[in-house]
Order: structure tokens, then C-alpha cells, then sequence
């Protein structure tokens, strides 16, 4: 591999002697669209480190390459101008807890056609990930939110007190790296929004006509939120999937996490809060979470404010609680649309998916093919669904 001296650089800089390095490719069951994945194994004479390192994928098609190398670009520019800031700011108003909930990152090569980023690899480190096909229970959920507020009120404070800069290192900021793009996005969620709709019955599910105008409208309203300048604007995270996250927990006690990581930040975007939060929830919760979203949505309120106040700022001022309410009531259904494609990734078997299927130009193209559990997808679907009409978010 072309990455060898990088890596043999990074055993010397961690004081590894007489490395000997390993390499093996790595996937996620029904993902490889945004990235082909490696563990690297570095053994020395007394120590060994284990890194995971991500290139944009490869593809014969030079736009889709193009595109995937500019949503890749979003990720390094997370970590090498807007994560170190954050800290930055973070660690003299609150040295003892600043956010460290993302990888290490070792080394980041931008150059086009030898894009890496090299990072730490969190389950050699005791991390793990989370049965993707259970939904989060409560302990779980709560440690997510905390983050997620903490991470988001770094980002409010950082705007609030340093509001050039804010729109300076943020500027660049971009989850579509082109309107192919956003143009593949948006047919990708409308397309399985409306397979989904051809599944439920129209005489006896009660919401079929409130899910179907979601549906016709879901194009635009994702438009809308693409472009939403909105004065409570801050960076999001983008894709927290249980894909994306990982647990660390007390060697006596797997069943209360103690730690949690984000990762994969290529689709960081600036927007709503509320974006992370419905996409969150939607896409892992099951019913018992969704009945209590009121006690959640509280929780991870009265998170933002605990941190934004460690960090010197107001949050009645810049966040307050009935304009959160209101942008829930409206963004929300974020979640929802999303869920779609989150949720059957969820189900997804590994040998559901198409043996070519990296090599698919489009999102579309890649999340077209049909899964055996097609039915537990569809009634948690359903009950997501559902609790939208209830709650009357639809």
C-alpha cells in the first residue's frame, strides 16, 4: 500500500520500534458508498497500535469520484480546522470536560487520488458498537444526547462569542459536494418514502393520506433545509447512525456505557440542531423511546444549557426553549424522512446486498435492492409513522 511510510512515520512519532505493519480491509454491511475502510495493525518490540483508515471510494465513473472525494474533503476540514478550534475555545472555559467524543485522527492527506485519513481505532481500545438491530434503550440514548447537546454547545458558544470566526472556519462547510448530489439525495429519500407508501394499506392505516402529502413533499421540504439560514444554525454532526457511534464501557458493567464516540463526519453540515436530533431518534428508537420523546427532548435541552452556561454563554438567549420547541415541531419530520433510508439499512443482511454494489454510481442505484426483512422494516417504519400523526408533526 502507497500509505506505508505514513504509517511507519506515525509507529516512530508513537515510539513503536521495529514496526511491523498489517493491513486489512474492512466494510460496513450496506454501506461502502462513502468510503472503503481498513484496519491497520502496528506490532512492535514491546508496543502495538491499531489504526482504522478511510479513503473516498473507488469508482470508474470520474463525477461520482469527483463528488465522493468532496464529501471526504468535508470530513478533513472538520478535523483540521473546525474540531481544533473547537477545543481550543472549549479547553480554557472548561479544561476538566471539553468534547473529546471523535477519534483521534493521526494524519490526514488531501492530495487528490491519495486521499487518506488515518485515526485511531476505538475497538482495539475497548469500544463497541451498539446490536444495530435493537433499538437504543434508555441508558444508551441518554449518554448520545448528552454528547450531542455538549457538541452542539461548544458550537453555540463558539458562535455566540466569536461570531466571525464562527463563519469562518464553518464557510466551507458542505455535505453535497455538488448538485448531482443533492439531486441523487433527494430522489434516493423520496423513492424509498414512496415505497414504503406503496406498502401500507389506504382504506385501513389511519395516516395514509398525512404520510402520502409527506411523501409528495418531501423533495422540497429537504430543499428547504438545505438552504435553511436560521438564526439557531449550528454545525451538526449529519449521519448519527448506531453505524456511526461507539460505546465504552466499565470492564464489570456492559449494560451502562460510560463513554461514547462519533464517527464519520463527512456529512457535517451547518443547520438546525434539530436535524441531528430527529435523525438520531427516528432512525434508532423503537415506540417506548418515541412515547417519552417529551422527557428526551427535555433532557437534551437541559444539556445545552448545562454546557453553553460552562462555557460562559446564555442559553435562554441564544437557544430559547419555545423556539426549540417550535423548530422541533417543524424539522422533526427530518427524522422521519430519513428513517427510511436508516432504518432499512438497519435490516439489511449482508448478503441482501448485490456483490457490485460498491461499484453503483448513485445512492439511488446502491439502496435500490430488496431486503429479506422487509417486513420489520416496514412496521418500524410504521411506527415512526405513527407517532408523528399522534404528536401531530405531520
Amino acid at each position: 500500500m502507497e500509505f506505508i511510510a505514513d504509517l511507519k512515520t506515525i509507529a516512530i512519532n508513537e515510539g513503536i520500534k521495529n514496526p511491523v505493519i498489517t493491513i486489512n480491509q474492512t466494510s460496513k454491511t450496506g454501506e461502502g458508498f462513502l468510503g472503503t475502510y481498513y484496519i491497520v495493525n502496528i506490532h512492535g518490540t514491546e508496543t502495538r497500535l491499531s489504526l482504522f483508515l478511510k479513503r473516498p471510494p473507488k469508482s470508474t465513473d470520474e463525477v461520482v469520484k469527483e463528488s465522493m472525494r468532496k464529501i471526504h474533503l468535508n470530513e478533513y476540514l472538520f478535523y483540521e480546522n473546525i474540531y481544533p478550534e473547537f477545543i481550543k475555545f472549549e479547553f480554557v472555559r472548561n479544561e476538566d470536560n471539553y468534547f473529546k467524543s471523535v477519534p483521534k485522527c493521526y494524519k490526514i492527506i488531501s492530495n487528490k487520488n491519495r486521499e487518506v485519513m488515518i485515526l485511531e481505532n476505538l475497538r482495539a481500545n475497548g469500544f463497541r458498537s451498539y446490536n444495530r438491530r435493537q433499538p437504543l434503550d434508555d441508558n444508551h440514548l441518554e449518554l448520545i444526547l448528552d454528547e450531542l447537546a455538549h457538541f452542539h454547545a461548544v458550537s453555540f458558544a463558539f458562535k455566540d462569542q466569536k461570531p466571525d470566526r464562527f463563519k469562518e472556519i464553518v464557510k466551507n462547510v458542505s455535505w453535497a459536494a455538488s448538485e448531482t448530489i443533492k439531486e441523487d439525495y433527494l430522489e434516493t429519500v423520496w423513492f424509498l418514502s414512496k415505497n414504503v407508501l406503496e406498502k401500507l394499506d389506504s382504506n385501513t392505516f389511519f395516516g395514509y393520506e398525512l404520510f402520502k402529502s409527506h411523501v409528495d413533499s418531501i423533495k422540497d421540504f429537504l430543499s428547504f433545509l438545505d438552504n435553511f439560514d436560521g438564526r439557531f444554525n449550528v454545525l451538526n454532526h449529519g449521519d448519527l447512525t448506531l453505524n456511526n457511534i461507539l460505546f465504552g464501557y466499565n470492564e464489570d458493567d456492559d449494560d451502562n456505557p460510560v463513554r461514547v464516540s462519533f464517527l464519520d463526519w463527512q456529512l457535517t453540515k451547518v443547520t438546525s440542531p434539530v436535524i441531528d436530533l430527529s435523525y438520531l431518534i427516528y432512525g434508532t428508537c423503537e415506540l417506548k423511546q418515541m412515547e417519552k420523546i417529551d422527557y428526551f427532548l427535555n433532557f437534551y435541552y437541559n444539556k445545552l444549557g448545562f454546557y453553553i452556561n460552562l462555557l460562559g454563554s446564555d442559553l435562554s438567549m441564544l437557544y430559547p426553549k419555545d423556539d426549540f420547541d417550535e423548530e422541533w415541531r417543524k424539522f422533526s419530520r427530518y427524522g422521519l424522512a430519513l428513517s427510511t433510508i436508516v432504518i432499512k439499512l438497519t435490516f439489511t443482511d449482508p448478503d441482501d446486498v448485490p456483490l457490485n454494489n460498491s461499484e453503483k454510481k448513485t445512492m439511488l442505484e446502491s439502496l435500490s435492492y430488496k431486503i429479506k426483512n422487509e417486513k420489520k422494516y416496514i412496521e418500524r417504519i410504521k411506527c415512526v409513522i405513527n407517532h408523528f400523526i399522534e404528536k401531530k408533526y405531520l
